[in-house]
């Protein structure tokens, strides 16, 4: 039992950790269609359940998953690799 909750208590420091350096901003289809345009049919064809997306404002070409679970489950991106990048090249 302690395990466990001593797994939660990092987790959820990670997390917290993770949102304070990278402060991302979640998007929509609406804000941002290009990126959805390109995620959501890789993201069928790979047979994942549906994930956020967001945009962190940063000069480094770099994308990374963030989250436990799928209420949290989002995909980062940012900005310097969405312009650095054409559609082929982000899938």
């Amino acid at each position: 039992a302690f395990g466990v909750v001593a797994f939660g208590i990092a987790a959820w420091t990670h997390l917290r950790a993770v949102r304070k350096a990278a402060p991302f901003k979640p998007v929509t289809a609406r804000s941002h269609p290009r990126l959805w345009r390109i995620f959501e049919p890789v993201a069928i064809t790979a047979g994942l359940p549906r994930v956020g997306l967001a945009v962190l404002d940063s000069p480094a070409l770099n994308a990374f998953a963030y989250g436990f679970a799928k209420r949290n489950a989002t995909v980062v991106v940012t900005r310097a690799l969405i312009d650095a990048l054409d559609d082929e090249e982000l899938e």
